[in-house]
């Protein structure tokens, strides 16, 4: 697994939708001055709430939505947001919502939004999620704020979707009660499912970084000028989603080899954090149009493959966090030869009867491709890759190898294999292996991005099987030697690390 830490672990949470019903209803608001609307049903935890409609202030001023002013004569044009104007408050705290009366009673939508205002819309028609809290369910008052309590005309239409009344909402919301246009699940293409751990293609396309950006601020600046969206993509994939606006425009760029594979064409594979995890939230990051693959329950992680140009959409809900590539993984590829069986004395065990048998090994790396050779010769026993959307069949032959060299040592033992690509498939293939019956695991597989100095996921994974009695055993020494550490040392003028100290070397830069 390559983590410095060692092996731990915490059982992954397996996503799984609740048993309450879904309800939906409807309650208008009228003017400000007017009697509040109020819900029929009680509510608390994480609801959807669809606000339509717009009032009419005073002649010759800009008219209101729930969220915006927007000029009365160009109605497509936002003046600038108006987070008064809409108001909430439970029933228990009385009935009025005119700020000026009791503003004790009367709350801002924007306290519990779950995420920043929704950008300005010239239909004046909005979907937010909004966190009632853990409170006992109650009825809710909507009405209008801000406005004189005077002349006004018009009226909201509040539409509310709650899946249960508790924070951890699991189930989806209903169908809707309003019209909406979402982008497409993004086709597969003609991309297998399992890809090769390791590519051949150019992975990287980076901006060219240069000494003279770091120093003039032009790569700060271009930071700075990031849309809220924006900052939660990864540099790379904000290049291709925003390709004239990420970090200053489009510009010359150089292709890189690595492990770490972002392709050039679509579509990409993606890890999308999230806030906290519900069936809910799943659901919209697909209707925004990402495939879902893995949805990992305990790390609020989903993994899922797209077109850049979704990207933006996205990122753009307010419970995601961030957006980057899935991290890929690696075999530690070692001798060819099973030197081990000596080395551990596994002889001298098989000579007095034991071989393995009764116990059960199970087996991670990149793939069996080959495996009906192997044991058309002899070298392998039967391999079981477990029935269980957990596992994969994997691509290559690092996974033989390896079957192999356990039939070697024990060849009456029984085999389970899985071939996983990315580390949430990682945590999932260990967690089928432990299902399966496996009661020793061994893998030479490895993820860059895990941390160094305290446990990660896929440590977390490990350690919850070997507190279940399974026997975990890895490669990780294969990158004993393979680390950098340095003290940070500042660039003049930025906050980019300088590898060298004289002179500046802030990419790493290796001459061959």
């Amino acid at each position: 697994m390559g983590e410095s830490s060692g092996v731990a672990l915490a059982v992954l949470a397996i996503f799984a939708l609740g048993a309450s019903l879904s309800r939906a209803e409807t309650v208008t608001v009228p003017p400000c001055g007017s009697t509040p609307g109020t819900t029929a049903g009680a509510y608390s935890g994480l609801v959807n709430v669809t606000v339509s409609g717009s009032l009419v202030i005073t002649p010759g001023n800009p008219d209101q939505d729930a969220f915006h002013n927007f000029n009365e004569s160009n109605p497509s044009t936002a003046v600038s947001p108006n987070p008064d104007t809409f108001r909430y408050n439970r029933v228990s705290e009385g009935t009025c919502l005119c700020g000026f009366e009791c503003p004790s009673t009367s709350h801002r939508v924007s306290d519990i939004l779950v995420g920043p205002y929704p950008a300005y819309d010239p239909s004046h028609t909005y979907t937010v999620e909004l966190d009632l809290g853990t409170a006992i369910a109650v009825p809710l008052h909507f009405g209008i704020y801000d406005c004189g309590c005077g002349d006004n005309s018009g009226e909201l239409t509040v539409t509310i979707d709650s899946g249960s009344t508790v924070t951890t909402t699991t189930v989806p919301p209903p169908p809707p009660t309003t019209t909406t246009t979402l982008p497409l699940f993004c086709p597969p293409g003609t991309r297998s499912q399992r890809e090769p751990l390791q590519q051949d293609q150019p992975a990287w396309l980076t901006q060219e970084l240069t000494l003279d950006s770091v120093r003039d601020g032009t790569i700060l600046a271009a930071k700075k000028r990031q849309t809220v969206a924006q900052c939660k993509v990864e540099s790379h994939l904000s290049r291709l989603a925003w390709p004239n606006a990420a970090l200053g425009g489009p510009r010359p760029a150089r292709l890189r080899f690595g492990l770490q594979a972002l392709r050039m064409s679509d579509p990409q594979s993606v890890y999308v954090r999230l806030k906290s995890m519900s069936a809910r939230r799943v659901d919209r990051v697909a209707s925004a149009g990402l495939k879902i693959e893995v949805v990992n329950e305990k790390s609020s992680l989903i993994q899922g493959t797209c077109a850049s140009s979704v990207l933006p959409a996205v990122a753009a809900l307010p419970f995601v966090t961030t957006i980057r590539p899935v991290d890929r993984a690696f075999t530690r590829v070692g001798h060819a030869e099973t030197e081990g069986d000596g080395a551990s004395r596994a002889t001298v065990v098989r000579s007095l009867g034991y071989d393995g048998s009764g116990t059960s090994v199970g087996v991670l790396s990149d793939g069996i491709d080959h495996l009906a050779d192997s044991q058309a010769t002899g070298d392998l026993a039967p391999v079981t890759v477990p029935s269980d959307s957990r596992c994969h069949q994997g691509s290559g032959d690092e996974g033989t190898a390896l079957l192999e060299i356990v039939h070697d040592l024990a060849p009456g033992a029984q085999f389970f294999f899985s071939g996983p690509t990315t580390s949430l498939e990682f945590i999932d293939s260990v967690n089928c292996l432990t299902a399966a019956g496996a009661k020793i695991i061994v893998d030479d597989i490895g993820f860059l991005n895990e941390p160094f100095f305290e446990d990660g996921p896929v440590a977390s994974a490990v350690r919850a099987a070997v507190q279940g009695g399974v026997s975990y055993h890895s490669a990780a020494g294969n990158d004993a030697m393979d680390y950098l550490e340095q003290a940070f040392r500042g660039t003049p003028g930025s906050d980019f690390h300088d590898f060298l100290g004289g002179p500046i070397d802030n990419a790493d830069d290796v001459l061959m």
